[in-house]
C-alpha cells in the first residue's frame, strides 16, 4: 500500500511542462479515445478473428457491466490527466464541456444536415457498383489510372494476354424485325474495350474465331473481366448477355489470372472442342459462349 501511495503522490505531483494548446489537444484526444472505447463491443464484433468476435459478443451480452466499468476507467483517466496538466483543472474541464455541448446544441440542425450529406455520399460510394450495374454502366471505365500507379514503389507490371473467342450459340433475337447482328465486346480494368467484328444477320449463333489482346495487372484484385454478347442496331447496340470473370474468388481457377494460367497449359490453339472443351453460360440469356484466355508469350497458334 505504501508503494501504491507513493506512485499516486508521484503522479499527482508530476506536471507536463508544455504549451497550453498542446495540453488541450492531449486532453481532447484522450477524451475521444475514452468515448471510442464505449463502441468496443461493436468494433470487436466486426473483426475477422474468431477470438476477437467472441470477446465482442461477451461484452455485448454484459453491456451494462461494461458501460459501468468503462465509465469508471474513463473518469479515472480524465481525473489523473487533469492532475498532470497544469493548465487544466476539474472546474475548467466541466466548464469547457458545458460550453462545447451548448455550441453543438446551437448548431444541431447544421450538424444533422452535414452528417446526412456525408452519410448519403458514403452510401452512394459503397453502392457504386450496384448503381452502375443498374444503369448499365458497370463495364465502362472512365478513369484509367489508380493511386498505386502514381507511386513508383507500388507500380506493377502489366502482363499481355489474348482472349480467343470461338463462337456463341443460343441467343434469341434482340429485335422483332431482324435477326441478330452479333458481336462480342470485352472490358477489363484500365484496358480500352475490344470487340470482334459484327456478324450481320447471324441469328442465334455465330462463329467468330477471333483473337483479342489485352493487358492484365496481377496486383489488381478489384477489376473483373466482362464479356458482352451484343446485337448491333442502327443506332448503338443492345446487350444480349454477359459473362463476368471476377478478379477475386474462393476458387482461384474462376478468376481472370486463374483462367489465364489454365489456358497456358493448352498446346496449339485450334478452333475445335479440344482447345475449347467447355462452353460457359451467359447471364441474362439462354446462350453460351466458347472462349479461352492465354498469356501472349506462351501461345502457339494453328497456322
Amino acid at each position: 500500500c505504501g508503494e501504491l501511495f507513493s506512485v499516486c503522490v508521484f503522479v499527482f505531483d508530476m506536471l507536463l511542462d508544455i504549451d497550453k494548446e498542446y495540453q488541450g489537444w492531449i486532453l481532447g484526444l484522450v477524451g475521444c479515445f475514452c468515448l471510442y472505447l464505449y463502441f468496443l463491443p461493436c468494433v470487436l464484433g466486426g473483426c475477422r478473428e474468431p477470438a476477437l468476435r467472441k470477446v465482442g459478443a461477451k461484452l455485448a451480452r454484459n453491456a451494462h457491466y461494461f458501460c459501468l466499468g468503462q465509465t469508471f476507467c474513463s473518469g479515472l483517466t480524465i481525473f489523473l490527466l487533469l492532475k498532470i496538466l497544469p493548465a487544466w483543472n476539474l472546474d475548467k474541464f466541466i466548464t469547457t464541456m458545458v460550453g462545447l455541448l451548448s455550441f453543438l446544441a446551437g448548431r444541431l440542425v447544421e450538424f444533422v444536415i452535414s452528417s446526412a450529406i456525408v452519410f448519403v455520399f458514403y452510401v452512394l460510394y459503397r453502392l457504386r457498383d450496384k448503381i452502375a450495374e443498374a444503369l448499365g454502366l458497370d463495364h465502362v471505365t472512365v478513369v484509367r489510372v489508380s493511386v498505386k500507379d502514381m507511386l513508383p514503389c507500388c507500380g506493377s507490371v502489366q502482363k499481355p494476354f489474348a482472349i480467343y473467342i470461338w463462337k456463341v450459340d443460343g441467343f434469341h433475337s434482340g429485335s422483332w424485325f431482324s435477326a441478330n447482328n452479333l458481336f462480342v465486346e470485352v472490358h477489363h480494368g484500365f484496358n480500352q474495350s475490344v470487340s470482334t467484328r459484327v456478324h450481320p444477320q447471324a441469328g442465334p449463333k455465330a462463329e467468330f474465331k477471333a483473337r483479342l489482346e489485352m493487358n492484365h495487372n496481377p496486383a489488381d484484385s478489384e477489376s473483373p473481366m466482362i464479356i458482352l454478347v451484343k446485337h448491333q442496331l442502327q443506332i448503338g447496340s443492345q446487350e444480349l448477355g454477359r459473362v463476368i470473370i471476377p478478379a477475386r474468388h474462393p476458387d482461384s481457377t474462376n478468376t481472370v489470372a486463374g483462367k489465364i494460367d489454365i489456358g497456358a497449359k493448352f498446346g496449339t490453339v485450334r478452333w475445335d472442342d479440344n482447345t475449347f472443351p467447355k462452353a460457359e453460360d451467359v447471364a441474362g440469356s439462354d446462350g453460351r459462349i466458347w472462349y479461352l484466355l492465354r498469356p501472349l508469350d506462351e501461345m502457339v497458334e494453328d497456322p
